[in-house]
C-alpha cells in the first residue's frame, strides 16, 4: 500500500507510568521501583515520551517511513 501514500508502522511503548501499569504493579511506588531494576533507563517512561514518535509518524516527515516498530521502551528490547 506504500505505492498508494499508505504507510504502515507500530508504535510499542514500554512500561509508561499510568494509572492502569500502578493498578497492575500493586501501586506507583512499585511501579517505580520496579522500572529502576529491569529498565535499562532507570525509569518509567512518561505518556510525554512516546508522543515525538506520535508526532512525527503523523507528520509528512515521515512519508518515506513505513513497515517499521517503534519500540519506546527505555531500552528493555534489547
Amino acid at each position: 500500500v506504500a505505492r498508494d501514500g499508505v504507510t504502515l508502522n507500530t508504535v510499542r511503548p514500554g512500561r509508561i507510568d499510568t494509572a492502569r501499569l500502578h493498578e497492575l504493579m500493586g501501586s506507583a511506588e512499585a511501579a517505580r521501583e520496579h522500572a529502576e531494576e529491569w529498565v535499562p533507563a532507570g525509569r518509567l517512561g512518561t505518556v510525554e515520551d512516546i508522543t515525538g514518535i506520535l508526532v512525527f509518524l503523523a507528520s509528512d516527515e515521515s512519508l518515506f517511513a513505513t513497515g517499521n516498530m517503534y519500540s519506546i521502551d527505555g531500552g528493555m528490547t534489547i
